[in-house]
């Protein structure tokens, strides 16, 4: 692994995670060839590993302004290079994850309902308990003697 020298700007991360990136940033200064790819390789690996929606900035000279996620960001210099990986989109991560669950409920079928015993189905009102009937019946029974 390379022995470029690690400086911590800012952090918002675990132990476990910090490590992991910083070991998975000398990985990648070796392995590639450009900031872009290196960018790829840290977003890829935070992807598989910590699950979607990673964002991974790498270069010499940039500026950022950044949301994220609680305990998921981090920016440090890996030698003279900048690396800012940061999480941001679980929200929309879960909405998909959500409408493809629905998806897949809607091509099921829809869905077999059990009333309670004590329930009707009234045509336009929805459902209707027999004790409301039986009210409603008395009701009538009274306008009628009137």
């Amino acid at each position: 692994m390379t022995d470029l020298p690690v400086a911590i700007k800012k952090v918002d991360m675990t132990k476990k995670m910090q490590t992991y990136v910083i070991r998975a940033a000398k990985v990648a200064f070796e392995k590639c060839t450009s900031q872009e790819e290196i960018a790829a390789y840290l977003k890829n690996r935070f992807n598989r590993r910590f699950e979607p929606m990673w964002t991974c900035i790498v270069g010499t000279n940039f500026g950022a302004y950044v949301s994220y996620e609680s305990r998921r960001f981090i920016y440090f210099y890996l030698g003279q290079t900048g690396v800012l990986l940061f999480r941001n989109g679980s929200i929309l991560h879960d909405i998909q994850m959500y409408l493809k669950s629905s998806a897949e409920a809607k091509a099921k079928g829809p869905r077999k309902r059990k009333l309670r015993p004590d329930c009707k189905f009234a045509l336009a009102g929805g459902p209707k308990k027999e004790k409301d009937e039986k009210k409603e019946d008395e009701e009538e029974e009274e306008e009628e003697k009137e």
